[in-house]
């Protein structure tokens, strides 16, 4: 699918530019600089408010995603529930940090609250959602990506 037919899904008002950015992220995996520039145009935003959409947002990314992409919900929710357990042992299996970049390869990052409260804590590798994660489950969940 190209840019084009992704935008022309989405009347040219402000309203619909989330929607629109959400669906590029999904189909190409990150919004290029390139597309960037089209979308601006199509619903007639700036670079910098268009920019400023992409990087308040956990889902969305303006660079290629890594060959590992591994999230962890850290809401109040899930932090009751063991998130930082969770993120303690991916820390400790990896050997890296939360919160990082890694070569360019992983990405190991806390995010805001996903809404899935009820089967926290929540992983997200790959795009792959595991849910009541617990520290016990982290080296076999990890095993199928390494």
């Amino acid at each position: 699918m190209t840019i084009q037919k992704i935008l022309l899904q989405f009347e040219p008002k402000r309203k619909n530019l989330l929607s629109a950015l959400h669906e590029v992220n999904k189909q190409f995996g990150y919004i290029s600089n390139q597309n960037s520039y089209k979308i601006c145009d199509y619903f007639s935003v700036s670079p910098s408010k268009l920019y400023s959409f992409i990087t308040s947002s956990d889902v969305l990314r303006d660079q290629k995603p890594p060959l590992l992409e591994i999230k962890v919900c850290s809401g109040g929710v899930c932090k009751m529930k063991g998130a930082d357990k969770v993120i303690k042992e991916i820390e400790n299996f990896l050997k890296i940090k939360a919160d990082k970049i890694y070569n360019g390869k992983v990405e190991f990052k806390k995010i805001s609250c996903l809404g899935k409260c009820l089967v926290g804590p929540v992983v997200i590798i790959n795009g792959t959602m595991y849910e009541k994660v617990n520290p016990s489950m982290v080296d076999d969940i990890l095993k199928n990506y390494i």
